[in-house]
């Protein structure tokens, strides 16, 4: 894919020559030749340390926020981990769009709301695939996952491997790290699921105020900006967060309940 199509949205500068990219990686030990590198400054590293190692391993081109050394084929933008969601969607031809997307978010429940919505789309006929906390698993192929949510490029590569086999149907959990850290951005989703919140992942979040306003924007901003035509949320509305969650939301909403 040329360079031009994968950054034009995002680039604050002008590329010297339109290459053509053979491979993306956010990881210098993954960068083939011909590849592009996104620095990404993670928790434990920092990718812009490793631009150098990049650039020696084969790497035509890079995107990154800073460029102290003044390197050329370094491309400027102002949130690489963002550009990389729309990177990878594009260096993937954005396979969600072809496919019914479901996103489940929450504190407790997504895993076990994956198995019965995969279990009614198996049900229906769909050829359905899943991407979980306790795995990634189509077409009687399992993965295991590390985190409940992959990152953006393996995210992609997920989806586009997952079409390419003729699956239909992805029930997807979406973690609070994987919104904050745009894993799920530029993700077609046609649903969303909210169980419910509780005090989690307080050692990421800086309250359950900046926690909720996480999950929030799966519902306001990942799905109400679905490029998909008439998005659905459907909400718990036993939980009190839940019921602030539904007042927010601009399309089509579904609200659930045992006790109203």
């Amino acid at each position: 894919m040329k360079l031009s199509d994968l950054i034009k949205d995002f680039s604050k500068s002008v590329i010297s020559k339109d290459y053509n990219i053979s491979s993306i990686a956010s990881n210098s030990k993954n960068i083939q030749p011909g590849g592009l590198f996104i620095a990404v400054k993670g928790f434990k590293f920092d990718g812009h340390d490793y631009i150098d190692q990049a650039f020696s391993k084969g790497a035509i081109a890079v995107i990154a926020q800073t460029n102290p050394k003044n390197l050329k084929n370094v491309i400027l933008v102002e949130n690489s981990r963002l550009t990389m969601a729309s990177v990878a969607a594009n260096f993937y031809g954005n396979p969600s769009k072809g496919m019914t997307l479901v996103g489940i978010t929450g504190t407790n429940g997504k895993t076990t709301t994956t198995w019965l919505v995969e279990s009614i789309f198996k049900t229906c006929g769909f050829s359905t695939g899943v991407i979980g906390t306790v795995n990634i698993r189509y077409k009687n192929l399992v993965f295991d996952n590390p985190v409940t949510t992959p990152d953006s490029i393996a995210l992609q590569k997920t989806l586009y491997k997952m079409k390419k086999s003729g699956v239909t149907h992805v029930i997807m959990e979406v973690s609070s790290h994987g919104l904050d850290l745009n894993r799920v951005d530029y993700c077609h989703f046609d649903l969303g699921i909210f169980t419910n919140l509780s005090q989690d992942h307080l050692d990421y979040h800086k309250g359950m105020s900046e926690y909720f306003n996480c999950k929030k924007r799966f519902f306001t901003q990942c799905l109400g900006s679905s490029k998909k035509n008439n998005p659905i949320a459907i909400v718990n509305i036993d939980d009190p967060k839940g019921e602030i969650l539904l007042k927010s939301i601009k399309y089509k909403t579904i609200a659930v309940s045992t006790q109203k």
